[in-house]
């Protein structure tokens, strides 16, 4: 059997609500993981230090070959990745072996433009066809895990 965890501190709360309503009719194991400035009143929570990244090496160190992990940070996603994990964004989005160094690629360069002062493009808006596409991307993923 697998788990997924998502990364809570930035995760939607639609996309948690998504992951709880399908990891319950498929009886998955779940967990929410965040620093301690992101509550979650729920049996399946799993709180971490303030840390910069706590989250994400708390994942790292819980992950196994062929969980599910929902993520938007590409190093998280390059890390757990290289475990035997699945990945998807909040936006259904699958980040795999095969794609992820184009995404890491992104998140350096718009790094480097922000250390120059250089202002970037933040995540766009939520629509409602992003949980759209997430729950459909995710029920497909739990299907073709669960298949015989």
């Amino acid at each position: 059997m697998f788990t997924i965890y998502i990364d809570a501190d930035a995760a939607p709360k639609s996309v948690m609500a998504i992951v709880q309503e399908l990891a319950t009719r498929y009886t998955i194991p779940y967990y929410t993981v965040a620093n301690y400035h992101h509550q979650f009143a729920s049996p399946h929570h799993i709180t971490v230090s303030d840390g910069a990244d706590s989250a994400d090496f708390k994942i790292i160190s819980l992950v196994q070959h062929g969980d599910i992990v929902i993520t938007q940070d590409y190093g998280l996603a390059s890390l757990v990745i290289a475990k035997g994990a699945d990945v998807l964004t909040s936006y259904g989005e699958q980040l795999t072996a095969h794609n992820i160094d184009h995404y890491l690629a992104i998140r350096a360069e718009s790094s480097h433009l922000r250390r120059q002062g250089i202002r970037t493009k933040g995540p766009r808006k939520r629509k409602i066809k992003d949980d759209e596409l997430f729950l459909e991307t995710l029920e497909q993923l739990l299907q073709e895990k669960l298949a015989p």
